[in-house]
């Protein structure tokens, strides 16, 4: 069988961030299940040619290729709604498209995009339902999962010799900063990988290592907060509240990430923000641990600190929960299941 994947496949469309999340973590699920697996950087492709050249190399793929699939990970409007009619006029191939952030793009983005598609794959509860509202039928409810990489035989959790006593790994931004910062001028060190950090980028195997490695993994999911000590530290911060929010991209609701099932795969103790519906695939307590807001952020990394035995149980039946239900093999199981390929 043959599919096109369509995604960034250079982070960002910038050659200097390396590889894109989803080349490093969806394409290898897809080299597994298909025969031919076709990549279309749109991103890339778009920032070099423009929207109208990008398109026309699209639909020439999809005439000469003629895949059973054309799966997207579409990050703005870089494909027309026009290409996409066309693709899903052809009665041999199924396209498909997964929405990132629906919690905050569904109303601008995803709403406009769905009926164009014959599948459109969302990870948020809440959106699911607004798919049905809005009289889109055929939205599929999904969620981020773990991608093996490095660890395909050894998964488990490291218990003696850490490199790191706190870690973060995530883009920097002007909210992480402004944690990280609140946790050192309390003594705790944390040492930060990721696009804007010292440290730089890590590649997926790296980053593994990383969560083994350390002995708490803390995650911060959001990139904005309404945390009203955060929001009057500066001019920035409120600046950058109220200009989203007359734009309308504001991300004021909390989402399941990657982060929260990349952690616990690779065999690393969570301490990770709460974000709703986290319940639906985590024992709080048992498989994670949660905290809310940055007092209770720094008691919890001193807590589990000194109490290894507690924190180390909880990371294997982390791992173990994660690994048995919770990797793209099986998210994608399902959905190919779904859409009638399988």
């Amino acid at each position: 069988m043959k599919v096109i994947f369509v995604a960034p496949l250079i982070d960002y469309g910038d050659a200097s961030r390396g590889m894109s999340f989803e080349a490093e973590t969806l394409l290898p699920v897809f080299r597994e299940y298909f025969d031919i697996v076709i990549t279309y950087d749109v991103l890339s492709i778009f920032n070099k040619y423009g929207k109208n050249e990008a398109n026309d190399r699209f639909i020439k793929m999809v005439d000469t290729e003629k895949p059973e699939l054309v799966f997207c990970v579409l990050f703005e409007d870089e494909i027309t709604t026009d290409t996409l009619d066309y693709i899903k006029s052809k009665d041999d191939t199924i396209l498909v498209n997964w929405f990132c952030d629906d919690q905050y793009r569904f109303e601008y983005f995803s709403k406009k995009y769905a009926p164009h598609l014959n599948y459109a794959i969302t990870t948020d509860k809440l959106a699911y339902k607004k798919y049905q509202l809005n009289g889109i039928g055929n939205a599929i409810l999904s969620q981020w999962a773990y991608g093996c990489t490095k660890f395909d035989t050894d998964r488990t959790v490291h218990k003696t010799d850490y490199d790191y006593e706190v870690s973060f790994i995530g883009q920097k931004n002007n909210y992480r900063s402004w944690v990280v910062k609140q946790l050192e001028r309390n003594g705790i060190h944390v040492n930060c990988f990721g696009y804007g950090w010292e440290n730089g980028r890590v590649t997926m195997p790296e980053m593994e290592d990383i969560f083994r490695k350390s002995k708490i993994n803390m995650n911060i999911s959001n990139s904005q907060s309404q945390n009203i000590n955060y929001l009057v530290s500066g001019i920035y911060p409120l600046v950058s509240y109220l200009v989203n929010i007359i734009k309308g991209k504001y991300k004021s609701r909390e989402q399941i990430k990657a982060r929260n099932f990349e952690i616990c795969g690779a065999g690393g103790f969570q301490l990770t923000n709460y974000v709703p519906f986290l319940e639906d695939h985590f024992l709080i307590g048992k498989d994670l641990q949660v905290y809310y807001g940055v007092e209770d952020l720094i008691f919890k990394i001193n807590y589990y600190l000194s109490h290894d035995a507690e924190r180390l149980q909880i990371a294997e039946q982390g791992n173990r929960k994660v690994l048995a239900f919770d990797t793209y093999k099986i998210r994608f199981n399902d959905i190919f299941r779904e859409i009638g390929l399988f």
